[in-house]
């Protein structure tokens, strides 16, 4: 079986999404699939930014109609609504797998700016949210399989835009091996609660919600410290959001290699995760395998992976007082944090990537025969 892994981002093994296709690219490998990635470096280096995002679908058809000899296309969502109009080689599965489904997160943020927790610009409505919109249910209407990340955004999917429930599936993010086999960074007995939070320092990570939470609790816990790990943006940019007296305390790491992740958080007991909207949060997955407690807003991508009072503390999204009530629950009680800890590898050890590989080749088997006999 050959299969075409696509994603609109330039392929980067230390990025969230695209480092989870060439983790599955490397996982389907394993399960014998011959598997090939490919992202915006198959475009002209002239097309930058916005640019490359509004011509990768078009430039995706071309190079997908000039090699034929894929048996599965799977893209992220908005990658094949161009390809999908094209005629294909016949016996082709056309697949489309979200990283979060773009619907369901406009309506959080209308939501948010509906009740004044948010504010658009004035140019979110022409692309972010309309042609973007467009382009991802065009992929999802045009696919013979598509792959959602929880159940929430499936339903969504078959009730809001119509995708035929018998093709709708969800699907787990791996976690790297490296990570699972190594020995786990374990909660310490004693000292400063220390917390780190991982990815982009964006608003959809619940970045405001972080602020107000900490700042009291770093008031109230003075030896603690606080880490953004992958902020993807300058130091100054996210000690800004924190008064003066407190900014020594937060450090920030733009970029770092996942492998690396278990020293990176060695001297770190808590992930705080509050973000507004997730599909499957691969660094949640990944900080868990890591030892750390999770303190996580309360929303459906994490609803699959954690259980709270198991291997996590939760707290309604967007509250921030409730975030900070966890912290010093853990702050306080050594024994939970050991406990959640302990629960919060073992639930990380369900998503390793050959794992995740193997469902998803038997969907292909499934759906490549369900074509071949005639079934859309």
């Amino acid at each position: 079986m050959r299969v075409c892994l696509s994603i609109h981002h330039f392929l980067d093994r230390s990025a969230g999404a695209p480092g989870a296709v060439l983790s599955l690219a490397d996982g389907l490998q394993r399960c014998g699939v011959d598997a090939t990635a490919v992202g915006f470096d198959i475009l002209p280096k002239a097309l930058q930014g916005r640019l490359a995002t509004l011509a990768y679908p078009f430039w995706l058809a071309g190079w997908l109609w000039r090699r034929r000899d894929f048996d599965v296309v799977d893209g992220s969502t908005g990658d094949l609504w161009v390809y999908g109009l094209l005629p294909r080689r016949r016996g082709q599965l056309l697949v489309t797998h979200t990283h979060g489904l773009e619907h369901v997160g406009h309506v959080r943020l209308m939501n948010d700016v509906q009740a004044g927790r948010a504010r658009v610009s004035w140019k979110y409505p022409y692309y972010r949210g309309g042609y973007r919109l467009f382009e991802v249910a065009k992929s999802l209407r045009g696919a013979e399989l598509c792959l959602f990340l929880n159940e929430h955004e499936k339903q969504y999917a078959i009730a809001q835009l119509g995708i035929p429930a018998d093709i709708c599936h969800v699907v787990a993010n791996g976690c790297s091996d490296v990570l699972l086999d190594a020995a786990p960074t374990l909660p310490k007995p004693d000292g400063a609660l220390n917390i780190v939070q991982l990815g982009s320092y964006i608003a959809r990570k619940g970045i405001k919600t972080a602020a107000a939470a900490l700042e009291p609790f770093l008031r109230a816990y003075p030896d603690s410290r606080m880490t953004f790990l992958g902020a993807s943006c300058p130091a100054q940019r996210v000690r800004a959001d924190y008064p003066a007296d407190l900014q020594e305390r937060i450090d920030v790491v733009e970029r770092f290699d996942r492998d690396e992740l278990m020293k990176l958080v060695s001297d770190k007991h808590v992930l705080l995760f509050p973000s507004l909207f997730e599909g499957a949060p691969l660094a949640l997955v990944e900080g868990m395998a890591c030892g750390l407690v999770p303190v996580a807003s309360d929303i459906p991508g994490v609803r699959e992976v954690v259980t709270d009072g198991v291997d996590a503390l939760t707290f309604p999204a967007s509250d921030a007082e409730g975030c900070r009530v966890q912290l010093g629950r853990l702050a306080d009680d050594r024994a939970l944090l050991d406990r959640l800890g302990r629960g919060a590898r073992r639930r990380a050890e369900a998503y390793r990537w050959k794992t995740i590989a193997q469902g998803r080749v038997e969907l292909y088997r499934a759906y490549l025969a369900r074509r071949a006999n005639g079934r859309r």
